[in-house]
């Protein structure tokens, strides 16, 4: 993967255009130890020195960016100020933005200027879409380097002859998609030739493609973890019906490209459950997706939750091409992808499923799905109320205890 600093170094170059910064970094999110990480730093003086600053969520510029979840600008930053990101000495203006895979934070990007800057829309957009492109990339060269010997480095290490070139594929398409669309924002045709609406358009387009960059490298880190026996859980009192407006919200956008609906079916008063939100949320997310991508135009998507017996159950219905009966018991394999002549999934590399049925499984709880050939498909999976379900339920399939 030698050519990704050489991408990175592009898409940071390109997506800070027409902005006269003298410094700038990527902050990743430590959350083991609610830090960031200056995991990249350019700019002013020698970067690699300040490469491995790290900040407490909430202190300074960049740790306000990422407790808060919003992009901070500042003019005529004070040395001594205890706003300051990390110890710069003549910055006048500073922009620092939330860095996102799907809805979760996974770093800050910075950029500071030793004139006053005034950073429009424009300019913020395309700095996060570039800021979020690099990030994904050093964290994709963080595994296949093996740095700090994640769980992710060590699962690839042992199956890089097997997941390289697969992985390689899938990450073309987008970057490639990325990387042009910048070049046509710094070349000033989106600017000069398309109106407000149109440009912002554009940049949703690209902000679609990082995201699918996103989900690639999230569900490669998140194999390595599985495989591993290492899923391990927030638990904290989920309210479904929050959960799923949120769901609702972030992938409607995707389906109204394809004039497919999107609408839940929830009973109020829906009791809360103990369960990893993040998690559960990456699961019904994918379930989706994969709803959008093999529905017809002019479909619909109906997401349900009821309780049934002790458990939350949840069910993603469209009525798509469907999957075929005898396909069915293999669709939640590792590196199962299911493969039409119509429509064959351009997002993924078969992980998906497979990872979340390791997050239900992890939950005590259940998934499957049922299907009808011309007809659509319903995935369904459970989750436990109470704790005492969760030990229930991996007992009865391990009466040994072992």
């Amino acid at each position: 993967m030698g050519y990704i600093p050489e991408l990175i170094d592009y898409v940071l170059r390109k997506g800070m255009d027409g902005i006269t910064a003298n410094e700038g970094g990527l902050f990743l999110v430590d959350r083991d130890n609610q830090e960031l990480v200056l995991r990249l730093a350019f700019g002013r003086g020698d970067g690699k020195s300040r490469e491995g600053h790290r900040l407490k969520l909430g202190e300074g510029i960049a740790g306000r960016t990422a407790s808060e979840d919003r992009t901070i600008v500042i003019h005529e930053v004070q040395e001594k100020s205890s706003l300051n990101y990390v110890a710069g000495k003549k910055e006048k203006s500073i922009l620092c933005v939330p860095l996102k895979s799907g809805v979760k934070l996974i770093g800050v990007g910075y950029l500071a200027t030793d004139m006053h800057h005034d950073f429009n829309e424009e300019g913020i957009s395309s700095w996060t879409a570039a800021a979020e492109t690099a990030v994904q990339l050093l964290i994709l060269e963080d595994i296949y380097a093996g740095r700090n010997d994640s769980v992710e480095a060590d699962y690839i290490n042992r199956t890089r002859s097997n997941l390289l070139m697969l992985v390689t594929h899938e990450i073309r398409a987008p970057l490639t998609v990325i990387k042009e669309g910048i070049s046509l924002i710094c070349d000033g045709i989106i600017t000069e030739k398309l109106k407000d609406g149109e440009r912002l358009s554009f940049l949703e387009a690209l902000r679609h493609e990082v995201d699918r960059l996103s989900r690639l490298i999230q569900n490669l880190a998140g194999l390595a973890k599985m495989d591993l026996g290492k899923t391990d859980l927030i638990r904290k009192s989920m309210n479904i019906e929050v959960l799923l407006n949120d769901v609702v919200e972030l992938m409607s956008r995707l389906a109204n490209k394809r004039r497919i609906s999107i609408t839940k079916d929830v009973p109020s008063g829906l009791p809360e459950v103990p369960a990893d939100q993040d998690k559960v949320m990456q699961v019904i997310m994918n379930l989706v997706s994969n709803a959008i991508k093999f529905s017809h135009q002019d479909g619909r998507i109906i997401i349900k939750a009821w309780m049934e017996e002790g458990f939350l159950k949840i069910c993603v219905e469209d009525n798509g091409m469907g999957i075929p009966r005898e396909e069915l018991p293999r669709i939640f394999n590792k590196l199962y992808s299911l493969d039409t002549s119509s429509n064959r999934s351009s997002d993924g590399i078969g992980l998906g499923l497979y990872i979340a049925r390791a997050i239900i499984d992890s939950h005590g709880g259940k998934i499957w799905a049922e299907s009808e050939m011309g007809k659509g498909s319903r995935f369904f999976f459970t989750l436990p109320q109470k704790s005492e379900l969760f030990k229930r339920s991996h007992e009865k399939e391990n009466p040994c205890g072992r």
